[in-house]
């Protein structure tokens, strides 16, 4: 059984249909790519996943339980995690800090408990503090975990979004373009943290990526939306060549680049 099936899914806005009858399947511990034109429909996917949108129609499901029924915290908390298109990193906080936030949910003890330090507080506390430092040192971030989040670098605030999905220990990572306005030897990096994930932690990933060679290179099947319908899946050597895709969304030049 797949551990996510996504099946039959249409969302709309209005009278504007973002995705029709979007069905796909990922396999645990696969690397699944997820491409398409700008407003092809993928963050509206991603949306529906995490339980920020609710769908016209369809079924979700992970691990075998519907996802459609769940407010976004209990959609986290069933074991899935996401990023964002944009650095979404807290001003005044530092990076160890921001990673902390990864586990909100599982820290809070409410006004009075801060106020009291209460010791279940504390030990909340200092637990998520360990796990944050882990989480910064398997993305080989800990040596910068006292500097202030937003000073860091473009890519480096990418890489602490990503510490702060796994502080949570997910089973399904939902990455939203993390390569975005990357250089050449940033991506490079950005592909072997991706490897990382899935083999030493067991992590399914679902890619929404728009640096066609990083997702081509690391996906074992690669879905591609346009205007809101999948009109291509398979192993990335057949997406490569199919006419499809070339047409709507890769070009042939860019194709051939993909090699």
């Amino acid at each position: 059984m797949p551990i996510l099936e996504i099946q039959d899914v249409t969302m709309a806005f209005g009278g504007l249909i973002a995705l029709k009858s979007v069905t796909m399947d990922v396999a645990a511990g696969e690397i699944r790519g997820l491409i398409g034109p700008n407003g092809a429909g993928k963050s509206t996917l991603f949306n529906v996943l995490s339980g920020l949108n609710r769908p016209r129609r369809g079924r979700v499901l992970f691990q075998g339980d519907d996802l459609l029924a769940l407010r976004p915290h209990q959609v986290a908390s069933r074991g899935i995690a996401r990023t964002f298109q944009a650095a979404h990193l807290f001003r005044g906080m530092t990076v160890l800090e921001n990673v902390m936030t990864g586990l909100h949910d599982r820290t809070r003890g409410g006004v009075l408990g801060a106020a009291l330090s209460l010791p279940a507080m504390r030990r909340a506390e200092e637990e998520a503090r360990v796990r944050a430092f882990e989480a910064l040192r398997f993305i080989e971030m800990d040596h910068v975990q006292d500097q202030q989040a937003t000073e860091l670098s473009y890519g480096q605030q990418r890489l602490v979004e990503i510490a702060r999905a796994l502080v949570r220990e997910p089973t399904l990572l939902l990455l939203d373009e993390p390569a975005a306005g990357l250089s050449l030897a940033r991506i490079a990096g950005v592909d072997e943290l991706l490897r990382r994930i899935r083999n030493d932690k067991g992590i399914t990933i679902v890619l929404v990526e728009h640096v066609i060679r990083l997702v081509m290179g690391i996906s074992d099947k690669v879905t591609v939306l346009n205007y809101g319908e999948k009109i291509a899946e398979g192993p990335p050597e057949r997406i490569r060549e199919d006419r499809a895709v070339i047409e709507a969304y890769l070009g042939k030049e860019d194709a051939g680049a993909c090699h």
